[in-house]
């Protein structure tokens, strides 16, 4: 018997949903984000298992969806009540900020963090932080 109180979800129950890959794990997954969706179960992750997810759809060698794309399939589900993230808000900054920014999401994380700690330098060789309005990029 499952049980029906919290559980950790991992990556790749999200991304056989989301990509519908595989006809069976879809539907059972289907099946467990209605579950959520409906109050029967609690589920919790963590913003490293949301980094997996984004980086595996957006692979070129795996799924290559875009990143608007990918926010759109994963943006509701973040959304979702009963889905514990820690640092939800930064999640979905970073999912946001991904797609304007055109980065990683792990890059897209950290300029989230900075946002939300009012840090506006980074020390980086990654040039893609010199995209972000209000972040000035530091080589030491």
């Amino acid at each position: 018997m499952v049980n029906e109180g919290e559980n950790f979800i991992d990556a790749n129950i999200f991304i056989r949903y989301l990509s519908g890959d595989d006809l069976d794990k879809f539907q059972r997954t289907k099946v467990l984000f209605q579950k959520a969706k409906n109050g029967k179960i609690l589920l919790s992750t963590t913003s490293l298992v949301i980094a997996e997810v984004y980086y595996v759809l957006g692979s070129k060698k795996l799924y290559n969806f875009p990143k608007n794309q990918i926010a759109d399939l994963l943006l509701p589900f973040i959304f979702l009540s009963n889905l514990k993230i820690e640092d939800k808000s930064l999640v979905i900054k970073a999912i946001s900020m991904a797609t304007v920014y055109d980065v990683d999401f792990e890059d897209a994380y950290s300029l989230a963090y900075m946002n939300a700690n009012a840090i506006e330098s980074i020390y980086s060789y990654d040039k893609d932080f010199d995209k972000a309005i209000g972040v000035k990029r530091l080589e030491p």
